[in-house]
């Protein structure tokens, strides 16, 4: 099933990009057509690694990749040279706070796993040691949440 769907996002990223380099002339279906370049293969790809890490049981690489790929297409907007052509709030959202989301998706998706990963190894010391591992990750955790509101 991984490999169905990673080949799947590899043939629609493609696909789309001839679609919209040799074949479209109305500048409105472009625009359609390169969100959906955007979109599409980052999507399929998040759920690829959702897959893969069900079916091999590693969680901390799995739920990294999807979150990665579930936040890119935030950034390609961002740094897309279409951008201006976009309208209403969608690009007033991607223009003010698509970094700031970005950061804040990922940072916490990332930082929920190590959590977790701490407290399941803080389970095996003892007395200090055990204490310090989930201090360290309490601490990370509320500079993240000094970042949010500030």
């Amino acid at each position: 099933m991984v490999l169905i769907l990673c080949i799947s996002a590899s043939v629609s990223a493609l696909l789309l990009c001839f679609i919209i380099y040799c074949r479209s002339q109305s500048k409105d279906l472009v625009l359609r057509l390169q969100m959906f370049l955007v979109i599409c293969p980052n999507l399929i790809m998040c759920l690829a690694f959702v897959f893969w890490g069900v079916s091999e049981g590693s969680l901390f690489e799995a739920v990294s990749c999807s979150a990665l790929y579930f936040r890119r297409p935030l950034l390609l907007l961002w740094t897309a040279p279409y951008v201006n052509e976009l309208t209403g709030k969608f690009k007033t959202f991607i223009q003010n706070y698509s970094c700031e989301t970005e950061y804040i998706v990922f940072s916490a998706v990332f930082y929920s796993v190590l959590f977790k990963s701490a407290l399941n190894k803080s389970m095996n010391y003892v007395g200090f040691e055990g204490v310090m591992i989930i201090l360290y990750f309490v601490v990370a955790l509320l500079f993240e949440l000094f970042y949010i509101i500030f």
